[in-house]
């Protein structure tokens, strides 16, 4: 039997991630998923910040979310500028 390998599905999602979307909706409508990205982002900070603060150390894990999540929506956002 012959495996054929599917290599245009890996390399389409590693450019999609070096764009920031990780589904094809994202670019389609890369403002608005970079928006609740953000927004997504900023609330793991601050629910990561009220686990911190009653001595809850998984709150650094929301922080490293709210970081990936941050750093996808800038990448959305230059990607969107630039097309």
């Amino acid at each position: 039997m012959n495996a054929q390998t599917n290599t245009s599905t890996c390399t389409s999602l590693g450019s999609n991630l070096r764009q920031g979307a990780i589904f094809p909706f994202a670019l389609r409508a890369p403002r608005s998923v970079a928006a609740v990205r953000a927004i997504a982002g900023v609330f793991l900070i601050v629910l990561g910040a009220v686990f911190c603060g009653v001595g809850s150390w998984w709150g650094l894990a929301l922080f490293v979310a709210a970081a990936a999540n941050l750093e996808l929506a800038r990448r959305l956002v230059i990607t969107s500028r630039a097309r």
